[in-house]
């Protein structure tokens, strides 16, 4: 029990800066601003002056206008205008979590908000009437609540993804009425009034049924892996998988009875046209109207430019309203021209979803809400909390950001927040008065968010715990516990070039694309949890020494991030390394035990590469048969990291055994019989 109180005076100041300064033109409620006043003067960020030389020095961190009067644009030179501010050295004890996001639920009566907190082990009911806290239920160490929903008595059912369990609690007591095994690893969940079930999706594809009510589940199904969030449509269920964006079309038999993929993008705004395709789904919520509403992040096709060389944009140095825009290889000073972005696309069954504007410079979009009335949405950012001067929650209009008919990438304030160092291009994204909306920010890492009854915008914050009204100005502190961690920081920020470690490597996993690099060619992201430190050197071909040269290639150079000091590296070494190994899957325990004793046969060979705590003799300069000399890959959390192989041409383990896995030069496997291949894929999924 407790009252609303700020966070400690360490805190604030720690924050206050950040907030003072990004937020200078947004104060009191989310505001659209009178006709005629331009995005620039409505958004939080000005643009900059066409023509202004910057101070970056060799870094090339600077804006310099390209010359001529009909230029009209901007040159970023490689690296970062706005670095993130590390604000903490502390190293926690006992690592916090991986930012997942949608943490938030808002209950039906439009007062109670109930905040799981992953990083305390704690869920936290708050009036927002009275602005105080009313309960702080204690979980057991390491159960990680995550997604939550009330059921129609009030109570609310929470998923556990490290307890692996559904707890049900009562919000006005506060107090834990159930907890029910659901699944090792639990990730949505959500609440069917007609039948009055409770639905778990699971990372290893398990869909269970509990009754709201309380009891064993009723059913489980077995879908495909990858299970991320569940909204209840009519008889039907619309089941989200995270990393391919894919949304399951699940009828009342528990059939799949189709997938719904958003479609592609293009667009010169972006990357000079560059495809984008689906990946990594961090929310699905339900769509006014019915259907629902993905929000994803789109990955380029086209080539990755490594070493900062300079992209150009549409327009070019001496065209009208162009820029050119300096890249730091993976990322970019232009929020348009960076290999990722995310977007909001409507799930209809039945439909194909429409292309939708993308939502420029909000890296890490772990959550968004809808209003009440179904016009505004908000969208939070975890890795922008650390760059002064770049939102990380943003506001706009329902209609604009999905748009079908708007493809053009515009960071205007109505497609997407306004970012310093980007000149907005008036042909492609022309002034729109009176549509941009104006809101205040909040202190702290942000991580989930909500309507209230009054459709005011909710803010939860894991660093501090906090539940936040920004336009009210009002801060509910809800734990005085500090889980600050460098690293932690590290991995999440946005190195103020639209990326971020967990970019690629979310929730510390992977994003399972395939990215072309100029000079490497198809490059599989790498799985990175389970214990990094024992895979040295790093990268497909092994020439990343250190985990030291890692952060100098990669956050540095590719990422442009600041450098960091050698507390810092060894911070997010340390960080990274706490990133806990996923258990495996064993669907049929004798078949696991058989398949152990072909892949420890040395007949066959594959023991003598992976062998060890993380399967790999990290051997390298190997040719297995597959294109080229490669580092031996750790096989650490195999079931979860499909497609395989240096290139992705693999998109099951079976397919690994295939055309393109290299054959008998990649472990002696064309001896074994359908049965023995069988049993060694099951072993492999085990890892």
């Amino acid at each position: 029990m407790g009252t609303a109180t700020s966070p400690s005076p360490r805190k604030v100041r720690r924050l206050i800066a950040a907030l003072v300064l990004g937020l200078a033109a947004a104060s009191g409620a989310c505001t659209t601003p009178a006709p005629g006043v331009s995005v620039a003067d409505a958004g939080v960020f000005p643009t900059p002056t066409p023509g202004v030389s910057g101070t970056g020095g060799a870094a090339g961190r600077g804006v310099f206008g390209p010359g001529g009067a009909a230029g009209g644009g901007v040159f970023l030179g490689t690296g970062s205008i706005n670095p993130p501010n590390f604000d903490t050295s502390v190293s926690a004890a006992d690592p916090p979590p991986a930012i997942s996001g949608g943490t938030l639920a808002i209950l039906p009566d439009g007062v109670t908000a109930v905040a799981a907190d992953p990083d305390r082990d704690t869920i936290a009911v708050v009036n927002l009437t009275t602005n105080a806290l009313t309960a702080n239920i204690a979980l057991q160490p390491h159960d990680e609540p995550g997604r939550l929903v009330a059921d129609g008595v009030g109570h609310v059912h929470v998923i556990l993804r490290g307890g692996g369990a559904l707890v049900t609690i009562d919000p006005v007591t506060g107090t834990i009425l159930a907890r029910r095994t659901a699944c090792p690893i639990p990730r949505g969940v959500a609440y069917d009034p007609a039948t009055d079930l409770v639905y778990v999706a699971c990372m290893g594809g398990e869909l269970v049924s509990f009754p709201a009510a309380g009891g064993a589940a009723t059913r489980t199904l077995q879908l495909p892996r990858d299970l991320r969030d569940i909204v209840v449509d009519g008889n039907t269920l619309l089941v989200s998988q995270f990393r391919s964006a894919q949304v399951l079309v699940i009828d009342a038999n528990g059939n799949v009875t189709s997938t719904i993929v958003p479609p592609v993008y293009g667009d010169q705004s972006a990357r000079l046209g560059d495809t984008f395709t689906p990946s990594t789904a961090w929310r699905m919520r339900a769509q006014p109207g019915g259907g629902a509403i993905l929000l994803h992040q789109r990955g380029t096709t086209g080539t990755v430019v490594i070493g900062g060389r300079g992209r150009p944009v549409p327009g070019g140095a001496g065209g009208a309203g162009g820029s050119v825009v300096g890249s730091s290889g993976y990322g970019s000073s232009d929020p348009c021209a960076g290999l990722v972005h995310p977007a909001l696309t409507p799930i209809t069954p039945g439909m194909s979803p429409p292309t939708t504007p993308p939502i420029p410079g909000m890296v890490l979009p772990v959550d968004f809400a809808i209003s009440g009335d179904g016009n505004t949405v908000a969208v939070v950012a975890a890795g922008n909390a650390h760059n002064k001067s770049i939102q990380s929650l943003f506001v706009s209009h329902y209609s604009d950001v999905t748009d079908a008919s708007h493809f053009s990438c515009c960071p205007d304030g109505v497609h997407g927040p306004t970012a310093v160092g980007t000149m907005i291009n008036p042909v492609t994204c022309p002034s729109q008065p009176g549509r941009p909306l104006t809101c205040p920010q909040p202190m702290g890492e942000a991580e989930a968010v909500g309507f209230d009854g009054s459709n005011r915008i909710v803010v939860q914050t894991r660093e501090p715990a906090t539940i936040q009204i920004p336009e009210a100005g009002v801060v509910i502190s809800l734990s005085d516990v500090s889980r600050a961690d460098v690293g932690h920081e590290i991995f999440h920020a946005n190195t103020g070039n639209g990326i971020a470690c967990a970019s690629c490597h979310m929730e510390g996993q992977e994003d399972g694309r395939t990215w072309n690099f100029d000079t490497e060619g198809p490059r599989r992201t790498m799985n990175v949890a389970g214990g990094i430190s024992g895979r040295a050197p790093y990268h497909w071909d092994g020439g990343l020494a250190s985990f030291s040269v890692l952060v100098t290639t990669v956050y540095n150079q590719r990422m442009g991030g600041p450098t960091l000091t050698g507390d810092q590296i060894t911070a997010a070494q340390s960080w990274m390394n706490a990133i806990p190994r996923l258990p495996g899957v064993v669907s049929v325990p004798d078949a696991v035990t058989r398949g152990q004793a072909v892949f420890t046969d040395t007949t066959h060979g594959c023991a003598l590469c992976h062998s060890g705590a993380q399967l790999t003799s990290n051997a390298t300069n190997l040719n297995v048969g597959t294109g080229g000399t490669f580092k031996v890959p750790s096989l650490v959390g195999l079931a979860y990291t499909a497609p395989y192989l240096h290139d992705g041409c693999a998109a099951t383990l079976s397919d690994r055994f295939g055309s393109c896995g290299g054959g008998d030069q990649h472990g002696v496997t064309s001896t074994l019989s359908q049965d023995q291949l069988s049993d060694l894929i099951a072993y492999l999924d085990s890892l």
